[in-house]
C-alpha cells in the first residue's frame, strides 16, 4: 500500500505543480521529498499508528484529510518549501478536496467490504480490544521516546 500511496501522491502533486495550485521553483513533477509524505501520512492509519481507527471511519478520514491536507500544505508554504498559487484560498480549497477524497480512499485499500480492518485470527471483540490496547501502549511508548 506505501508504494501504491507514493505513485498517487506523485501523481497528484504533479497535478497541482502542472495547473498551478502548488510552485516548485518551475518544477512541474513532483520531487522525491513531497512523494514521501504521502506514505509516510498513510503508515499513520496501519493498525499500529495513531491514526489507526481511520479506515473504520471514512467520513472522520474525509474530515481529517479535508482540513489537514490544507493545513499541511500551508505550513510547507510558510516554511519556504513550497508555493500556493497566486490565488491562496482557491489553491487551499482544491487541496482539501482532493486529500478529503484521497486519505479514505487510500484507507480502505487495507480494510475489508464491511469496512473493519482484516486482522488474521481476530475475530472476537475482545481480541480486537487487546490489540487497541497494544498499538496505543506501542505508540505512547514511541511518542515518549521521541
Amino acid at each position: 500500500i506505501l508504494a501504491f500511496t507514493a505513485i498517487v501522491g506523485f501523481l497528484v502533486d504533479s497535478a497541482f505543480l502542472q495547473t498551478g495550485v502548488l510552485r516548485l521553483g518551475g518544477s512541474t513533477l513532483s520531487p522525491p521529498w513531497l512523494i514521501a509524505l504521502w506514505p509516510n501520512f498513510i503508515s499513520t492509519t496501519s493498525e499500529n499508528g495513531l491514526l489507526s481507527s481511520l479506515p473504520r471511519r471514512p467520513l472522520l478520514a474525509g474530515l481529517l484529510g479535508a482540513v489537514g491536507g490544507p493545513l499541511a500544505y500551508d505550513s510547507g508554504a510558510r516554511l519556504g518549501a513550497i508555493e500556493l498559487g497566486s490565488h491562496r484560498l482557491s489553491a487551499l480549497a482544491i487541496i482539501g478536496v482532493v486529500w478529503a477524497l484521497a486519505v479514505p480512499a487510500l484507507d480502505r485499500d487495507e480494510t475489508d467490504p464491511e469496512g473493519e480492518p482484516e486482522r488474521a485470527g481476530d475475530d472476537e471483540p475482545e481480541a480486537r480490544n487487546r490489540g487497541r490496547a497494544r498499538a496505543r501502549r506501542h505508540a505512547v511508548r514511541a511518542y515518549v521516546r521521541v
